[in-house]
C-alpha cells in the first residue's frame, strides 16, 4: 500500500492522477486502464475539492492498494478527507432521469464514475468521508 497526503487545491490534480498512474504501474495494472483510472480519478478528486472544504482548505489522503480476488487481481483506490460530511452515492438514480431542466445540479459525474469502475463505494469514517473505487484485473 502506498499513500499520498495533498491539500485539496485542484492545482494539485496532476499531482493525484500522477500518483495513482505511477502506482498502477508499479503494481502491475494494465496500461488500457490507464484512461479510465485517470478519468475516474479526476472526476471524484475535483469533487472532493469542490465539496468538501466550502470555507475552509483542507486536505486530501489517496491510499492504493492492489488486492486479489475471485478474476484475479484488482487496483484499488481510496480518496479521504475530512470535509463535510456526504455520501455521493446516496443520491436518488429516479432524479438522473429526469430532464436536464426538472434535473438537480450535480451527480452526474458519480453516476460516471460508477459506470467506469468495477466497484465504488463510500462510508462516514473517524469524521472523514472514504470514497474507494477499484479496478479488476487479471
Amino acid at each position: 500500500m502506498d499513500t499520498l497526503n495533498v491539500p485539496a487545491d485542484l492545482d494539485n490534480l496532476y499531482i493525484f492522477q500522477s500518483f495513482i498512474l505511477e502506482k498502477g504501474k508499479e503494481m502491475g495494472v494494465p496500461v488500457e486502464l490507464s484512461p479510465r483510472l485517470e478519468l475516474v480519478m479526476e472526476e471524484l478528486v475535483v469533487n472532493v475539492i469542490s465539496y468538501a472544504y466550502p470555507n475552509t482548505r483542507g486536505k486530501i489522503e489517496i491510499l492504493c492498494k492492489l488486492e486479489q480476488h475471485e478474476g484475479g487481481q484488482r487496483f484499488c483506490v481510496q480518496l479521504r478527507d475530512w470535509g463535510v460530511a456526504f455520501d455521493p452515492l446516496s443520491l436518488e438514480i429516479e432524479e438522473m432521469n429526469l430532464d436536464v431542466g426538472e434535473r438537480p445540479i450535480g451527480g452526474l459525474g458519480i453516476l460516471f464514475a460508477g459506470e467506469m469502475t468495477d466497484s465504488l463505494t463510500y462510508k462516514r469514517e473517524n469524521d472523514s468521508n472514504v470514497l474507494v473505487f477499484c479496478f479488476d484485473f487479471s
